[in-house]
Order: C-alpha cells, then sequence, then structure tokens
C-alpha cells in the first residue's frame, strides 16, 4: 500500500510541476500575446522556451558584420538592432489619442517566455518614473547581476528601497563631491605620467582610452569609497568587473573565497571616507534602524559597481567624441586652459575652480588623472606621438576615483574589489540572454563557479574593510565612512545589515566606475574625431581651467563648451542602452490594459535619437543643441534619460559629472590626441556601452611641444 501511495504522490507533483511548466512556457504567453493583439499591440511571434531571443542574436550578427564609420553615431546598429526593426515593424502608436502630435512606437517581444513592452514615447517614460513608480518597478532578469546589484538602492523597491537610500544618499552631498574631486585630480596625473613615459622619445604615442578610463575611474572609485583602503577596493572591483563580464554573456541574445569576519567592527576607528561615513551613521541609529553587516557589505558592493563602471563608460565615450571632433577638443581645452591656472599638472586645482557644483572629489579626480598623464609622458618621452589605450586608461582613472572615494586610505583593496567587480559585469553581460530558467544559475557551469568565486572574493574584502572600521570606531571621511556614521545614528528598523551594506558598496563600486570610464572613453572618441572641437574646447579649457593644479571649484562651471560635449556624449553614447520596469500588479498605460509581470524596456539609444525630440539632426554630433541647457532645446523636459529620471534618478550624477569634467580638462590642458588607424568603430553593450575593441588614440604631449 505505502509504495502504491508513494507513486501517487509522485505521479501528482510530477503532474503539477508540468501543468505549471505548461502555463508558464505555453498557455501564458499565448493568451498575453493575444490579450494585446486586441489592443493593437503587435510584435515578433512567441517561440516555445526562447521567445524573440534567437532572432535578437540573428540581427545582432549581422549588425556586427561590418563596423561603423567613425563619422556615424548609429550604434543601434551593432547594439540594439532588433529595437529599430521591430518598432518599424509592428510599432502600434498606443498613445496618439491622448497625445495626437507624439509618435511613440510601442510593440511587444519575448524574453523567453516573459513578455515585454518596448516603449519609445518619452510622455509614457515619464509617467512610470515618475508618476506611477509603485507599479512600474525596478526588475532584472539576469541572475548572474544578482551578486553584483542585487536587490539594493539600484533596484530594491517600496520602502526597503527608502530604507537603503537613507545611507547612501547622503553620501554624495556637496562636501563628499568636494572630496573627491583631489582624488580625481590625483588618478589623473599617473594616467598622464604614463602617457608622458611612452611620448619621452616621440611627438606621439598611441593609447588604449578604453583601459586608461578603466584604471582612472576604478582609481577614483576605490580611494573614495575605502579611503586608505582603497588597495582592497581595486581587489573588489577587479572581482566585480568579471562579474560584469560574465553577466554580460546573458544581455547577449541567443548565448547562454570564504567571507572573513568583519574584524575592522571592534576597532572603533571609521576613517574619513564614504565607509567611515556610513559605519558613523550607524553607529548613531538605534538598532531597529540600522543595517546588519551583510547589508552593509551589500550596499558597498552597490557603491563599488556603479561608482567605477558608469565612470569609466563615461571618460571613454567622451575622449572617443573629444578625438572625433577636433574642433570641440580645442573648444573644450581652451575654456580649461582659461580657467585651469597653469599649475594644474602638479598639484590639485583649488576647489572653487570647479563650478557651482560644489564638487567634492575634485582633488581626488585630479590626483588619480596625474598618474595617468604620467604614463603618457613617459611613453612620449622620446617621440612626439605615442599610442595609448584609452579604454583601459579611462578604466584606470574611474577605478582609482572611485576607490579613493569610496574607502580612502583603504582604496588599494577597492580597487582588487572593483577588478574582481569587472569581471563580474563581464561575466554577466555575456548571459543577459540566458533564458530565464528558475534554479539556472545555482547550475555548476564554468560561468556560474567562476562567478561564486567572484563572489566570495568581493564579499571577503569589503567585510574585513567593514569589521575593522567597525572594530576602530574610527569611521574615515570616506564614503563607507558616510554610510556607517547613517547607520550609528539610527534606530535598528532603520539600518542596514552588515550584508546589506556590503551589497551596497558594491553596487555603488559597479555602477561608478563602471558608467564613467564609458563617459570618458566616448568623449575621447567624439573629441578625436572632431578636431575642431577638440581645439574649441582646449581653448575654453586653457583659458578657464589652471594648469598643474586642481582648479577652483567655479571653474567647471565656467567650462560650458565641456558641458555641452559631455551632455551629447550621454545623449549619443550613453553608458546605459536601455532600462527597465515591471508591473507589479494589473494596471492601464495610455487606454492600454498591461498584465501583471509584464516588462516594460526603454530604448535609451532609440529615445535619444528621436528627431522629433532633438530634431532633424538627431543621429549627428552637435553639442551646440546643450548651448541653453537641458531643458530649452528639447520639445520634452528632461529628454536625456542618461541618469534615468523621476525619484529614482541616479543619486551620483553630479559625482559622476564632476569627476569626468576633471578627467577630460585635466588631459585637454596637456594633450592633444586623435584616432589611431588600428581603431574599430564597433560600440557593445557589456552591461555599459563601450567600444569593442578598445579606443585606441595617438596622444601629443602639448606642453613639450612648447618647451
Amino acid at each position: 500500500m505505502e509504495p502504491n501511495m508513494g507513486q501517487a504522490l509522485a505521479a501528482v507533483l510530477i503532474l503539477l510541476v508540468t501543468t505549471r511548466a505548461l502555463w508558464y512556457l505555453l498557455w501564458r504567453p499565448y493568451a498575453v500575446a493575444r490579450w494585446f493583439g486586441r489592443q493593437g499591440i503587435q510584435g515578433p511571434p512567441y517561440r516555445f522556451l526562447v521567445g524573440s531571443l534567437p532572432e535578437c542574436q540573428t540581427m545582432l550578427v549581422a549588425g556586427r558584420a561590418k563596423a561603423l564609420d567613425t563619422s556615424s553615431h548609429d550604434c543601434i546598429t551593432t547594439v540594439q538592432p532588433f529595437f529599430r526593426k521591430w518598432a518599424s515593424q509592428y510599432g502600434n502608436e498606443l498613445i496618439e489619442c491622448l497625445y495626437p502630435d507624439r509618435y511613440g512606437k510601442t510593440f511587444l517581444y519575448w524574453l523567453g517566455p516573459t513578455p515585454a513592452l518596448c516603449c519609445t514615447d518619452m510622455e509614457l517614460v515619464k509617467q512610470m518614473f515618475s508618476d506611477r513608480t509603485d507599479v512600474f518597478q525596478k526588475e532584472y532578469l539576469n541572475p548572474s547581476l544578482d551578486s553584483i546589484l542585487g536587490n539594493r538602492v539600484i533596484f530594491a523597491n517600496g520602502d526597503d528601497w527608502k530604507r537603503r537610500r537613507k545611507f547612501v544618499h547622503p553620501a554624495f552631498n556637496q562636501e563628499t563631491i568636494k572630496s573627491m574631486s583631489a582624488i580625481a585630480w590625483e588618478c589623473m596625473q599617473q594616467a598622464m605620467e604614463r602617457w608622458c613615459a611612452q611620448l619621452q622619445e616621440q611627438q606621439q604615442a598611441e593609447i588604449d582610452m578604453r583601459h586608461d578610463s578603466d584604471e582612472i575611474a576604478m582609481g577614483v572609485i576605490a580611494r573614495v569609497m575605502l579611503g586608505k583602503d582603497h588597495e582592497e577596493a581595486r581587489e573588489v572591483m577587479v572581482a566585480g568587473r568579471e562579474q560584469m563580464e560574465i553577466a554580460a554573456y546573458a544581455f547577449r541574445p541567443g548565448r547562454r573565497g570564504s567571507s572573513t569576519s568583519l574584524t575592522g567592527l571592534a576597532s572603533g576607528v571609521y576613517e574619513d571616507d564614504r565607509l567611515g561615513q556610513m559605519l558613523q551613521l550607524q553607529a548613531c541609529r538605534s538598532s531597529a534602524e540600522t543595517l546588519s553587516t551583510q547589508e552593509m557589505i551589500g550596499e558597498c558592493r552597490t557603491l563599488f559597481a556603479a561608482g567605477y563602471e558608469t565612470n569609466a563608460s563615461v571618460i571613454t565615450w567622451a575622449m572617443f567624441l573629444l578625438a572625433s571632433y577636433p574642433r570641440w577638443q580645442e573648444m573644450v581645452r581652451e575654456e580649461v586652459v582659461r580657467e585651469y591656472p597653469a599649475c594644474c599638472r602638479h598639484q590639485p586645482p583649488p576647489f572653487d575652480t570647479l563650478g557651482k557644483l560644489k564638487l567634492s572629489m575634485s582633488a581626488i579626480a585630479w590626483e588619480c588623472m596625474q598618474q595617468a598623464m604620467e604614463r603618457w609622458c613617459a611613453q612620449l618621452q622620446e617621440q612626439q606621438q605615442a599610442e595609448i589605450d584609452m579604454r583601459h586608461d579611462s578604466d584606470e582613472i574611474a577605478m582609482g576615483v572611485i576607490a579613493r572615494v569610496m574607502l580612502g586610505k583603504d582604496h588599494e583593496e577597492a580597487r582588487e574589489v572593483m577588478v574582481a567587480g569587472r569581471e563580474q559585469m563581464e561575466i554577466a553581460a555575456y548571459a543577459f540572454a540566458d533564458l530565464p530558467l528558475p534554479g539556472f544559475r545555482y547550475l555548476p557551469t564554468r560561468r556560474n563557479r567562476r562567478t561564486w568565486q567572484l563572489d566570495k572574493l568581493v564579499t571577503s574584502k569589503i567585510s574585513h574593510i567593514l569589521k575593522a572600521r567597525l572594530a576602530s570606531s574610527v569611521y574615515e571621511d570616506d564614503l563607507l565612512g558616510q554610510m556607517l556614521q547613517l547607520q550609528a545614528c539610527r534606530s535598528s528598523a532603520e539600518t542596514l545589515s552588515t550584508q546589506e551594506m556590503i551589497g551596497e558598496c558594491r553596487t555603488l563600486f559597479a555602477a561608478g566606475y563602471e558608467t564613467n570610464a564609458s563617459v570618458i572613453t566616448w568623449a575621447m572618441f567624439l573629441l578625436a574625431s572632431y578636431p575642431r572641437w577638440q581645439e574649441m574646447v582646449r581653448e575654453e579649457v586653457v583659458r578657464e581651467y589652471p594648469a598643474h593644479q586642481l582648479p577652483p571649484v567655479d571653474t567647471l562651471g565656467k567650462l560650458k563648451l565641456l558641458n555641452m560635449l559631455l551632455l551629447e556624449t550621454l545623449r549619443l553614447y550613453g553608458p546605459l542602452t536601455f532600462l527597465q520596469r515591471k508591473t507589479v500588479s494589473d494596471t492601464i498605460l495610455a487606454n492600454t490594459k498591461v498584465p501583471k509581470g509584464t516588462m516594460i524596456s526603454i530604448p535609451l539609444l532609440m529615445l535619444h535619437r528621436d528627431k522629433e525630440v532633438w530634431g532633424p539632426d538627431a543621429d549627428e554630433f552637435n553639442p551646440m543643441r546643450f548651448q541653453s541647457g537641458v531643458s530649452r532645446d528639447t520639445k520634452l523636459s528632461r529628454a536625456l534619460l542618461a541618469f534615468s529620471y523621476g525619484p529614482r534618478v541616479c543619486a551620483g550624477q553630479n559625482f559622476a559629472m564632476v569627476k569626468v569634467q576633471i578627467v577630460i580638462a585635466t588631459i585637454l590642458r596637456s594633450f592633444s590626441f586623435s584616432l589611431s588607424p588600428s581603431y574599430v568603430h564597433k560600440p557593445s553593450n557589456f552591461v555599459t556601452l563601450l567600444p569593442r575593441y578598445g579606443l585606441p588614440l595617438f596622444v601629443r604631449n602639448l606642453q613639450r611641444l612648447t618647451e
């Protein structure tokens, strides 16, 4: 009797699982497609299990088969060709009845068995991002990103997001940005030293700006986050970067350490960096308001990822645009030279040079930039020109700034965190189109095993730093320190656990580093591509920017051409190519009924090229469109969504823009650059938008030529 009962239970269980699978994989997609079809919303047909992913992959392969001309900024062709095709083929004028003067195209496609609406209308986007955030909540489908971004301040929703925001947002106040500027300057000096070394025996050298953007961004984030512990922060970011690379594989449609104790909590010395500030806040609050240790670790991971990846991306693309438009490069350089005193090459510029933003991390950004410039000068010692990889240098600069801002004296450890985080991001980028099947991330695949290893490494590093801070009772004046200060001041109900703090640190590392490096890279590309603009911006920089020192705080506000150039960089080559929301209940969007669980995709590349918004030259490089600011030059206010919109707008946008301004202005003050013939123009989505094969630039040391 018992065997029969067991067999019956097994049969019932199998029947339930099979029924659930059939409902999820067959009946629900069929019902949802009919639901939208009756309302006039069409799209590519659903294919069992894989949805629209194979079709996406086919179009991506075709789009990447041929490199773009450097004068073309149509990166939709290589990044999201499927959105353009489906908008044209299936696009429904969803809001014509409400907004007859608008022509947003909406269509249905499939992320595996999950339905997704692609919305290209700005009015609807503003609704979702500002008025109805309770219904359209943040969501991600890539399990590879869980350890990097997870359910932290970037992706948390509701009361949990409000609780986390109290610890993260104060870290980006005006004083924080002010202190970061010196770190950014120092990291830039290190990059410039490398360039000068290449230029010692020649007038021109080739550098990989993609690499240098990463280094700069990583250096800044590591030092800002963990201060004196910045080397550990770098380890975290390196591991996080690998995780991002793993996750990136999932974004491509059709492709498939044991933790140490928090030894620093007992010291009671929290240090004067961002982690220290977080610990001090933690100490001031009741147990009900504080974060757990795991929550603190999570927040640190978030800060690492957000600060490093975004910064490196912005630097990379800003350099691309400067290299592409020499006229703008010169205009921005003139502005920098005018506002930046001639001493800026040897000391951080005064804080009041940086303008109305009260930019706090300027000294850190300047210092990181000096390090990059020293490398360039070493290359140029025996030649007038050398080739550098600006993609690499953008990474180094962004990483240096974020590491020092986040962890202050622990910035070397922060760099380790970011290096690991970068690998995580790369892994995640390759996993973005993995079928969203339950339990897939727990399978011991090669990619998943590497993700687990990196997750252990990053958690261990941040946990060690966090415990050391809490043990010393000195939180430090960096980003982590500010979070700890807030934690200490609140009740236990409002605080984050240690794991949550670690998670937020990881997220801030990734977001701050990757996006900054991307923007720097693409700005350099554009300046190299448009020599006239390079000269115009350089003239402005020379006129306003002090040489050999950190610029005064009010200087950045005077660099109008540089700011216009960076806004155009964010429009054409923004770090993020799309934003996503998920409906948590049945709702109505512009008279269309949208069922619960539907993903809403907002393709930023298409929105930022909408001729109805940006004019007939929307596909062209034209920084003059921002001559009077963003809102005055577009039909819709806040049409530039590079930092999102509404209550969930990026908390670190001023932080990021200050860092990028310092980096680009410092470069223009001392170097001219042009695209290397070896550069291949294939923008690709690696979680952030990056040049697929780096950004090699020929650089010339202007100071040496004038000596």
